[in-house]
């Protein structure tokens, strides 16, 4: 992999960190409880490489579908058993069957939505005797047909919970079908996707450019490898490799409570104060809407090399984590990263939806202002109720109604002759 595509791996591998760290939190600087949400999308062209996170996800993850596995096993058990009973009279007369609340957090993209929502519900466990919902997880290697499957309604509503779930909001559904889980559920799932430029534009277009996703999403558009071979590899260090990856999952996966990176938080605080204050500068509100988010980023991306220091720590906590000068300048390289390639990809997109609904709010009272200036500016200085009827070619009322119009937005007065005259030109311009 070039060095210049690396910070992808980084963004693809810190997602999935994050995720295993469900069990973690720490104090955001606005006081609040913040657990880790990251959702990364690595775009390239086709063949550009974009398999390395398909490997870390097969290696990283693999402790997340271990776990899932006794679940989705006693799940296909119930399938099994419920098909026999619908062709066995035998197997009719045994007990109720029951749906195992199995906790599956690995869920792949192709999810229902009643399937979603059991997912998240049963996803629980107990974090230093606090019952607290685990991420569920999705890696797709293929956006673009990701965005034909949602297009297609194969999961309604997907777009919804990828919005939601970067601040772990609320979401639900409320069917009268037996399947549907009527609640309201906090969203907390983590994704990684790989694609196009191609397929990211009919993900996110001008038309749904405003709805907030595009600032919530960590994207990383990799180096063109064109007229370049491969790096070679050895089967025994690739081997060595995955065996690392592996064992670097399962050690985030233990981890749990609470984060104490303060100085991380106040750095980002800091780095954020900055933006705003270069995007003040010089009224770039791009800049300003992007900056608000990508502090999010800069700390989730930054919390894995911090806890990494503990492996091999006799008897370590979170507890004893520090955050180090290398941390905040590591901090600061993905808080530019996120913002550049947002703005790469959707910059003119949103300046673009902002003047197109600027124009689109404020033509008819143009139009409507400028009728009226043209209609006031035929008469003279001194006009009457008969110059305005005769003006306009309507009845005497709607002569005296235009004229207490023109008076209400300060254009004329009435003297004491019983005429009118101009007055306030200025508004009129």
């Amino acid at each position: 992999m070039s060095d210049l595509n690396k910070l992808g791996a980084v963004f693809a591998a810190g997602t999935m960190f994050d995720t295993l760290m469900t069990r973690c939190w720490y104090r955001h600087f606005d006081g609040t409880p913040q657990r880790m949400n990251p959702q990364c999308y690595i775009i390239g062209d086709p063949a550009a490489g974009k398999s390395f996170a398909y490997r870390l996800d097969r290696e990283i993850m693999a402790v997340m579908r271990a776990a899932d596995e006794p679940g989705r096993q006693a799940e296909e058990r119930y399938k099994r058993e419920k098909r026999e009973r619908g062709t066995s009279s035998k197997a009719q007369k045994g007990d109720a069957l029951t749906m195992p609340e199995a906790v599956i957090r690995y869920i792949p993209s192709r999810t229902s939505n009643a399937v979603f929502y059991r997912r998240a519900l049963n996803a629980k466990d107990t974090v230093d005797g606090r019952i607290e919902h685990l991420h569920l997880y999705t890696f797709d290697s293929e956006l673009d047909s990701n965005v034909t499957a949602q297009s297609g309604g194969s999961w309604i509503g997907k777009h919804d919970l990828e919005l939601k779930a970067f601040h772990n909001e609320m979401s639900g559904v409320d069917y009268a079908n037996a399947d549907s889980v009527n609640e309201n559920i906090q969203v907390f799932y983590n994704t990684v996707v790989t694609g196009t430029p191609l397929s990211l534009g009919k993900k996110v277009t001008l038309r749904n450019v405003n709805d907030g996703l595009c600032s919530r999403l960590a994207i990383f558009r990799m180096l063109s490898n064109d007229f370049r071979m491969i790096e070679r590899g050895d089967m025994e260090r690739n081997h060595e490799q995955e065996l690392q990856m592996k064992e670097w999952g399962y050690f985030f996966d233990r981890q749990h409570g609470e984060l104490p990176i303060q100085r991380l938080v106040d750095h980002v605080y800091q780095l954020c104060e900055q933006s705003a204050f270069e995007a003040e500068a010089s009224s770039d509100h791009v800049l300003d809407y992007l900056r608000k988010r990508a502090v999010f980023y800069a700390t989730w991306f930054t919390v894995p090399r911090i806890v990494a220091r503990l492996r091999g720590r006799q008897d370590a906590t979170l507890a004893d984590i520090t955050v180090e000068d290398d941390d905040l300048r590591f901090a600061t390289v993905i808080y530019d990263a996120v913002i550049y390639w947002q703005d790469y990809f959707f910059g003119q997109m949103l300046q673009d939806s902002w003047e197109n609904a600027r124009q689109m709010f404020t033509q008819r009272r143009q139009l409507r202002q400028s009728y009226n200036s043209d209609q006031f500016e035929k008469l003279s200085e001194t006009f009457t109720l008969d110059d305005v009827e005769q003006l306009l070619g309507r009845s005497r009322q709607a002569a005296k109604s235009q004229i207490f119009r023109w008076i209400q937005m300060g254009w004329c007065k009435r003297t004491d002759r019983g005429s009118y005259e101009k007055g306030g030109k200025e508004a009129v311009a």
